[in-house]
């Protein structure tokens, strides 16, 4: 919560509720989940009831909605305020939002909504819209509320946190009696056919049940059978293209006489390599091939799906995490920043190197907020990895360290990766690695279908940026998720 959406909302308290102070009064903060601050100690007062509401547990949430457009928590015309602020733009269809405020809210009950007309991506989990002053009159004419003011700021106002760059639009709103449109409200002619459709619709749907019920069961099994069948058959097809290939070929004659070489010949003797009658072309098909078919294991719940470390999913090719723990040897980095934490598998896996090595700290960052492992070492970030909010967080971490080493695993669009390359190459120490994670998608060699991923966004940030250069040495396993996506700082 930024600085000026704050004083945005005690503007609206001091001139709407101010002689209100002694009355009792039912406020609900919709969106409340503490991200940098709330809305609470504005309406602590005590005659009112301040209630956070958010669709997951979390600090300054008072009430979990199971439902983000049918409140079935909240009784209608039970709420005296309603507010809510950097909530509108991650709800994907607000007018259902907007009809449920004008249901709860009591009649001559007030809404405050503020919500940015600007600013970068930020996606909790979603990032759908931006709001001029029209769009929050058109919020109220939807719901039928009278518009008491709206408004959008029109200039920088000098803001320390860079508040500035959301430039928020504000709407403060009155439900008037008899003229609210909420989707129970029995005064407006459309919700009343509104009803008339859904009594139809749960009408035929109790007629459906019986049938829908009975073959439920059949669709899921047919469903689970075809799956199973399309893994299969594309595990074979992978298996055949690898059993046809010349290479493969190659390698299964050179084999057992590599083999019998070994038992007959001393130890010290010169037997010939496999590899040395192989081009770079034929090794590197031997690698893809293989490299395809234990990517594709996933898809049955096997391979890089299936590696925990500390009983904790770390989704990652094992010789990866091998080589990631090489590097923190060697480089000993004071800091180690991860986007993209997922479970936090691979944090804790950083975190257990780096105990015992006996330095280093593991600075993590996802949008999405679920249970993981504690360790003295992860410090956890809430947000999207290219936000200004999160930036900030990392700069400040960063800061006066001796060795830094970051880690690029969040959203693998090409957009994304490279605007995260050109953020976050500034952390890197020179000695230290910049690693990008799953470039092996798009054809390269697993998933074609995916589009400009991690892979093209390293080989455009390396035509910008000649400060970096790809070290093929950390590909020696031959298998990695990270072909071309170790990079160096010069």
């Amino acid at each position: 919560m930024h600085s000026s959406s704050i004083d945005k909302m005690k503007a609206f308290k001091e001139k709407y509720l101010a002689g209100k102070r002694n009355s009792k009064l039912e406020i609900i903060d919709l969106g409340s989940t503490d991200i940098g601050g709330t809305y609470r100690g504005i309406f602590k007062e005590k005659n009112w009831r301040y209630r956070g509401v958010d669709l997951a547990p979390g600090k300054n949430v008072d009430l979990v909605l199971s439902d983000p457009y049918d409140w079935r928590e909240i009784a209608s015309d039970s709420v005296d305020v309603l507010v809510t602020g950097q909530t509108f733009e991650h709800i994907e269809f607000f007018w259902k939002t907007m009809s449920e405020i004008g249901r709860v809210l009591k009649p001559g009950g007030l809404c405050c909504i503020i919500a940015p007309s600007a600013g970068p991506e930020h996606r909790y989990p979603v990032d759908c819209w931006r709001f001029y002053k029209d769009g929050m009159v058109a919020l109220a004419n939807y719901a039928n509320f009278d518009v008491l003011e709206a408004y959008t700021q029109p200039t920088p106002l000098g803001y320390g946190d860079g508040s500035d760059v959301w430039a928020d639009s504000v709407l403060v709103a009155k439900k008037t009696a008899g003229k609210a449109r909420g989707r129970n409200e029995s005064g407006n002619p459309l919700n009343s056919k509104c009803r008339y459709v859904d009594e139809l619709r749960r009408s035929i749907d109790t007629q459906q049940s019986t049938i829908g019920q009975l073959n439920s069961e059949i669709e899921a099994k047919k469903s689970e059978i075809e799956a199973k069948n399309a893994i299969l058959n594309k595990q074979n097809a992978e298996l055949a293209s690898i059993r046809n290939s010349r290479a493969w070929r190659l390698v299964k004659r050179l084999s057992p006489i590599r083999l019998f070489a070994r038992k007959l010949l001393p130890a010290k003797q010169n037997i010939p390599d496999a590899q040395a009658e192989l081009t770079p072309i034929e090794r590197q098909r031997i690698v893809d091939e293989f490299h395809k078919l234990y990517y594709y294991a996933y898809q049955s719940g096997g391979t890089w799906r299936d590696t925990y470390w500390m009983g904790v999913p770390a989704m990652k090719c094992p010789l990866d995490l091998w080589v990631y723990q090489e590097i923190i040897s060697k480089e000993r980095p004071d800091l180690i920043i991860e986007s993209g934490t997922f479970n936090g598998g691979s944090a804790l896996f950083l975190a257990s190197v780096c105990d015992l090595v006996g330095n280093g700290e593991v600075l993590t960052i996802d949008i999405l907020r679920r249970e993981r492992p504690k360790h003295k070492r992860v410090t956890y970030l809430l947000g999207s990895s290219t936000s200004g909010e999160i930036v900030r967080k990392v700069e400040k971490a960063a800061k006066g360290k001796k060795s830094v080493l970051v880690i690029l695993d969040s959203d693998h669009s090409k957009a994304h990766v490279l605007s995260e390359l050109r953020i976050y190459s500034r952390f890197v120490t020179k000695g230290s690695y910049l690693i990008v994670e799953d470039t092996s998608v798009n054809g390269n060699p697993v998933l074609p279908e995916h589009g400009p991923g991690p892979n093209e966004a390293v080989k455009e940030f390396l035509a910008e940026n000649d400060a970096f250069e790809v070290d093929k040495g950390k590909e020696k396993f031959f298998l990695t998720f990270n072909p071309n996506g170790y990079l160096l700082r010069k």
